[in-house]
């Protein structure tokens, strides 16, 4: 077996991995090198979903790079727990998502709940931080370093010289050269840094990885030293095994100024390409705070290298962060299993699945051969029956032919995520639904703690896991965005039915058609005059969601003579219509009609027409019974000399007699609301809505008989969440009473 060589590693969420996916995974590759611009939400996107009261949240407007993958969305900020975030799909509303992690995603400090993001950002001519985490981590270029914090002590490092010693004894140092590098959101890679040697630098939270890639052989040499010398103020620096002053593999363990623990230098190591399954383990040294890194003769010299040779040093904090893991893993077919429990909103639809893990692989415990991380095999289930990939599939990591993170995130719509999901029953309730991570591998026996106990493995295990939820909303017309609208082409006189085509609502659901008030779920109109036709359907499904369907309706009718004037208007005691003709053709005679709903027309009056002119004609007719308590619909019916009828466009009277009015006592209301009608309304049996601006009832109460001691209903607005609502009074014949509420 091998030595192995130094290493400063992190051992936590998101190390970067450069290896081929399984089909359907996607990985963040090369984002050590590459500067994608942050994810974010305008700040009129981020004040329709949240409350003033995150306008000036430090994470408004911001998103983390492992936000729903490859969506556009915005961040509802108040449902933030540790562990939990919530985001609304900007391209379609209608969706929403539900991120759960096994890990915290989430720090509480000063009062609020802040992303944890260890991605780097430039803050300074050269100097680049990642600060939205409780152990913050930067690159300065200035000092050729970079830098670790555990609260008050910060430890600097990676400021490497290479020492060359050859096969005569004889010492060549070089100091990094920082000059050919490219720099992206979790860290940097360095051409050349030394001789025939690059660098490359990860940041992950709580840790600072380091690779030095040798590309080529240095044989013939006694050794390569890398010496880092570190700093940090009330530092110490501690060895876990080995003499004081010499040579020793292990961990180094740095103190702070109180002696207490606060970073960890990890045991380092080494592999080349040859696929042999074997390592170095490299030794260090201390010197104060100068510590070297040893590539010894034995291991320049090793016949079959196959480069590029990486040495790998990885720096964490000490405690919790870079110490926590979830589970370990077993020999396939048996599998290590851990839950992970999401509370699902009630009164939406349960759609999509996403998920993203770290599995770490190592040796294999018996005999400390490396485990690959293409060995390492992961199956997700859900409670309700579903499991991603579909069976006998399993998730790999194809050609991973090493030791390291595996670190993948699962897209939408992958090899059975919307079984996860769909096999769940849609509920106006809550619903808690359990999604199990299983993980086995097909190498290393069950043997000296390589079982599904992490503290033991070290042949592969889970560090972290994450679930996505994506749920949607009731929808009409096929739009997203929850109403829809659409024009429908209708032939004169012939028929076209409406169907709003309500999706993803909560059954069973309630149908009210305007004008008209029918409450069936499609409803048929037969156009017979020239002119648009505009309806409109209201979806309600079980849980109270309201959805608005508008349809125009648009036809091919001609009238049988051109008409210049066509008026109606009240008097106070009957309705005048009147209308004038430019021409006529072949028109024998007219009637006139008259509908209350737009539906339902009855005959006024039958009136000769000319016939044929061309010159202007005047003519009138008079209704003395119209609807005076609402709206009157009238229309002319036009004959020809062949017995063909045509309707005219239809014109409206707006006729209320009593004056009913509605009274919000205090507008704006913060707790309690008072809904004052005036007497107008005694008599009538009413029913109150409260909705919010996306049509979503709050509050229903029905059949209030109103008398001159119930002319007031109250309201307990305590649970309704702030913003602008609308209080909806509606009457037996479903006139609409609609007042705006603001809720403080």
């Amino acid at each position: 077996m091998k030595k192995a060589s130094l290493l400063i590693t992190f051992l936590f969420l998101s190390a970067l991995v450069s290896a081929q996916s399984a089909g359907g995974l996607n990985y963040l590759l090369d984002n050590y090198s590459i500067m994608n611009p942050a994810r974010s939400y305008n700040q009129m996107a981020g004040q329709q979903y949240n409350t003033p009261d995150y306008y000036n949240h430090p994470d408004f407007g911001k998103l983390t790079f492992d936000a729903p993958y490859n969506k556009e969305v915005v961040e509802v900020l108040s449902k933030r727990t540790a562990d939990e975030r919530y985001y609304v799909d900007l391209t379609d509303p209608a969706f929403f998502y539900i991120q759960k992690s096994a890990k915290p995603i989430n720090y509480f400090h000063l009062g609020q709940w802040l992303a944890i993001d260890p991605s780097i950002s430039l803050h300074a001519p050269g100097v680049y931080k990642a600060l939205r985490q409780p152990n913050p981590t930067g690159l300065n270029f200035n000092t050729t370093s970079t830098w670790l914090e555990n609260g008050s002590s910060q430890l600097s490092f990676n400021n490497y010289k290479l020492t060359v010693v050859n096969g005569a004894g004889i010492s060549t140092v070089y100091q990094a050269n920082w000059a050919n590098y490219q720099v992206g959101n979790f860290g940097v890679y360095f051409t050349n840094i030394f001789p025939n040697i690059d660098m490359k630098i990860m940041f992950n939270e709580g840790s600072v990885k380091s690779d030095f890639i040798i590309k080529a052989s240095f044989a013939g040499n006694k050794k390569l030293i890398f010496t880092d010398n570190t700093s940090g103020s009330g530092l110490s620096y501690f060895q876990s095994t080995g003499l004081l002053g010499e040579y020793f593999i292990g961990d180094i363990l740095v103190t702070n100024s109180s002696n207490l623990p606060a970073f960890t230098i990890k045991k380092a190591d080494s592999y080349d390409q040859s696929g042999s399954k074997q390592r170095w383990y490299n030794a260090y040294k201390i010197n104060g705070n100068a510590i070297d890194l040893l590539i010894d003769s034995a291991q320049i010299n090793t016949p079959g290298i196959v480069y590029p040779l990486i040495l790998d040093p990885l720096v964490t904090v000490a405690g919790p962060v870079a110490g926590a893991g979830i589970l370990g893993s077993l020999l396939s077919p048996a599998v290590c299993s851990q839950n992970l429990t999401v509370s699902y909103p009630g009164g939406t639809t349960p759609w999509d699945f996403s998920a993203s893990w770290v599995v770490q692989t190592n040796f294999c415990c018996s005999s400390f051969i490396d485990c690959w991380m293409s060995e390492a095999q992961v199956r997700i289930n859900s409670s309700c029956g579903g499991q991603t990939p579909v069976a006998p599939s399993v998730w790999v990591c194809l050609g991973c032919n090493n030791f390291g993170n595996w670190n993948p995130t699962l897209p939408f719509s992958s090899s059975g995520c919307q079984s996860m999901m769909q096999c769940y029953t849609p509920s106006c309730l809550a619903q808690n639904m359990v999604f199990t991570f299983n993980l086995n591998r097909t190498y290393c026996a069950n043997t000296s703690g390589c079982n599904c106990s992490w503290a033991t493995n070290d042949c592969s295990y889970l560090n972290s896991w994450n679930v996505t939820l994506q749920g949607r909303s009731m929808e009409v017309l096929g739009n997203t965005a929850g109403n829809g609208s659409t024009t429908q082409a209708a032939t004169c006189y012939g028929s076209v039915t409406m169907n709003p085509n309500p999706q993803y609502g909560i059954t069973p659901l309630s149908f009210l058609w305007s004008p008209g008030g029918q409450i069936t779920p499609t409803h048929t109109f037969s156009p017979t005059s020239p002119g648009n036709n505009v309806f409109t359907c209201n979806v309600t499904d079980a849980c109270g969601t309201v959805r608005v369907a508008t349809f125009t309706i648009t036809n091919n009718c001609v009238l049988p003579i051109e008409l210049k004037d066509y008026t109606a208007s009240y008097n106070g005691n009957h309705t005048n219509i009147k209308w004038t003709t430019a021409s006529e053709k072949n028109a024998e005679y007219f009637t006139v009609e008259r509908s209350i709903n737009g539906s339902d027309y009855v005959l006024l009056e039958k009136i000769p027409a000319a016939i044929n002119s061309t010159s202007q004609k005047n003519y009138s007719s008079k209704d003395f019974s119209p609807n005076k308590k609402g709206v009157n619909y009238y229309r002319l019916k036009q004959f020809d000399v062949g017995g063909n009828e045509k309707f005219s466009k239809v014109i409206t009277v707006d006729i209320f007699e009593e004056v009913l009015e509605v009274k919000l006592i205090p507008n704006p209301a913060s707790t309690d609301l008072d809904i004052e009608l005036s007497d107008n309304f005694i008599g009538k049996t009413v029913n109150i809505e409260l909705h919010d601006i996306m049509g979503k009832k709050h509050i229903l109460k029905q059949n209030i008989h109103i008398h001159s001691e119930t002319r007031t209903t109250h309201l307990n607005l305590t649970a309704l969440p702030k913003g602008m609502y609308f209080v909806n009074v509606i009457t037996e014949d479903f006139t609409i009473y609609k007042n705006k509420l603001i809720k403080l």
